[in-house]
């Protein structure tokens, strides 16, 4: 088995996602990094809308940076609005950086 196929499996398994999905998957991780990358606070919406393409927001959005501090290492942290029940989420670099994860081949990062 590839990588590619046992990344699939991890995600959830053949016939639900393709390699096609990785590609979109690399690609949203890319998007919300540029978004946060200033250190700010946002909210899952504004997270979604850079994960997406032309407008139209990825539901998984939130799902792609959390994998941004589980594959990559970096901070994903997350407060509650004042008097709201909204959450907003701050990506940082972890301190010092984790050992390097392998990649897969033609994928991001």
């Amino acid at each position: 088995m590839n990588d590619r196929a046992r990344e699939i499996l991890r995600l959830g398994g053949e016939g639900i996602l393709t390699l096609a999905d990785l590609a979109d998957f690399s690609d949203a991780r890319a998007r919300i990094i540029i978004l946060m990358a200033d250190g700010g606070w946002y909210t899952t919406d504004q997270i979604e809308l850079a994960a997406g393409v032309n407008g139209v927001p990825a539901r998984c959005g939130l799902r792609r940076a959390q994998e941004l501090r589980e594959q990559y290492g970096f901070n994903l942290e997350k407060k509650r609005l004042e008097g709201r029940r909204q959450w907003v989420y701050r990506l940082t670099v972890a301190t010092p950086p984790p050992e390097p994860v392998a990649t897969q081949p033609g994928l991001w990062p």
